[in-house]
């Protein structure tokens, strides 16, 4: 990736935490402060923790590119501001605290914001698995250290396994356009989400993200018994080629997943039924999470987008490249209409 890209992805995360988002995946670190500048931690017991997740991080990454950012607080939404003559010897510390190898440093980045200052490091993972010393000694002499969610374990056999078997890297994505209904049209409440997404595939080899697996997170859907559930109902075309099939050379969307095959756009739709309720409950604007996982891969395609209410339908040129079914949003009581932020975590 080249340096313009790295800054890109890292402006796109800057921006988001300081709007109030928690942004934090499997493939970002957010820190506030480089070793010795945090008032509650001795200096060298933070040069170990570092270590101890990063390599964490790099091992559970399966040869994913991670983008850790100093100076950027997702606490308090803000940039911290820090030190940037700290970042060539931060690295320089934390790899003495490796076995051996160290993820590799492939760019280190300082950018300027309206707010302040971040520091920005973008690592290679191929040559996992990475080891870090025992600080406290005894038998022990390594650990292999692994990221679940934002914590860091020691590692299991299952995901030693899994560094071992060849790794299929994540494709691009990037959420194009979205839209979400709500309406009532056979006596039962329907909640419908249509995104088109772009997808291009890193490597060799097919990807199939079965539709079980796509799970949406929002909180400020959690009341209507949608956040983190897999929805009811779900469908997939190439986009643009509605009613030509569900299949081109690039895509096959029969079945029961998506398959791709080489870099394509989609038209995803999915359909929840939730409890009957008034349509008052749904909020104007809300932030949504969808995850996609692909068979075979322990990491999670994430594409981010906030949605504001739109009602009625200003322009049905808006809605039509979105839906595979217009007549949704045509007899929907509420509509609301997506701006996309894309994932932090995947590559630009």
């Amino acid at each position: 990736m080249r340096k313009i890209d790295v800054e890109a992805w890292a402006r796109r995360v800057i921006d988001m935490v300081l709007e109030g988002n928690r942004v934090e995946d499997s493939r970002v670190e957010l820190k506030a402060h480089f070793p010795g500048d945090h008032p509650h931690i001795p200096e060298d017991d933070h040069v170990f923790k570092h270590a101890r997740q990063l390599a964490g991080h790099a091992n559970a990454a399966r040869g994913a590119e991670l983008l850790w950012l100093f100076g950027l607080d997702d606490e308090a939404h803000c940039i911290t501001d820090v030190a940037t003559d700290k970042r060539e010897h931060w690295y320089q510390r934390i790899s003495s605290k490796f076995e051996s190898l160290v993820p590799e440093l492939l760019e280190c980045l300082t950018i300027d914001h309206a707010d302040g200052v971040v520091v920005a490091f973008y690592f290679g993972t191929e040559r996992a698995p990475y080891l870090v010393n025992n600080p406290k000694g005894g038998r022990i002499d390594f650990e292999v250290p692994w990221r679940e969610d934002n914590t860091t374990r020691t590692a299991r056999r299952r995901d030693l396994v899994s560094v071992l078997v060849p790794v299929q890297r994540l494709p691009d994505a990037e959420m194009l356009l979205a839209a979400a209904s709500v309406g009532r049209p056979k006596d039962r409440l329907v909640f419908c989400l249509d995104a088109q997404i772009y997808l291009e595939p890193l490597g060799e080899g097919q990807i199939v993200f079965p539709f079980h697996r796509i799970r949406l997170e929002s909180p400020e859907l959690e009341s209507i018994h949608l956040s983190r559930w897999s929805p009811y109902f779900a469908s997939a075309e190439p986009a643009g080629a509605f009613g030509d099939g569900k299949h081109t050379s690039m895509v096959d969307c029969r079945g029961h997943a998506i398959v791709l095959g080489g870099p394509t756009s989609i038209a995803l739709r999915l359909k929840w039924f939730p409890t009957d309720m008034g349509y008052d409950v749904f909020p104007d604007k809300f932030d949504v999470t969808l995850r996609l996982q692909p068979s075979r891969l322990g990491t999670d395609v994430v594409l981010r987008a906030t949605f504001s209410s739109e009602r009625p339908i200003r322009n049905k040129g808006t809605i039509a490249p979105i839906a595979l079914d217009i007549s949704d949003y045509e007899n929907a009581e509420r509509i609301w209409i997506a701006e996309p932020t894309n994932s932090c975590g995947q590559a630009p």
